[in-house]
């Protein structure tokens, strides 16, 4: 199955919601009465295996955004092939990775 023909499985349900679980769990808003850090011109850069033409990387995009914007950030996700995505996020070149794939093995395939 090709990546851009690929629907948001169960699996895929499941990463968002854990994410946001855990991206909101704890941190307070200007709802239930706490402020939000400032910061000023910081915006955090994550990587991802996903290319910009498939609807996920757009959610991600969408959820990471604002999840970032509660906290006073903003943010970029940016699309590269899966080795160089996780190279970058591991040497500290971005700030993470969305979506991060288990690793590579020795013959350079994704697993």
């Amino acid at each position: 199955m090709c990546i851009g023909c690929m629907g948001v499985g169960k699996s895929m349900k499941a990463f968002i919601i854990l994410s946001l679980l855990l991206v909101f769990s704890g941190i307070p808003d200007n709802v239930s009465g706490g402020k939000s850090p400032v910061v000023e011109n910081q915006t955090i850069v994550f990587t991802t295996i996903f290319p910009q033409n498939v609807q996920f990387f757009h959610m991600m995009s969408d959820i990471y955004t604002e999840a970032f914007k509660r906290m006073g950030y903003g943010f970029k996700l940016i699309s590269q092939p899966g080795e160089r995505a996780m190279i970058d996020a591991n040497e500290g070149i971005v700030d993470g990775e969305a979506g991060r794939i288990m690793n590579i093995d020795g013959n350079g395939t994704l697993t």
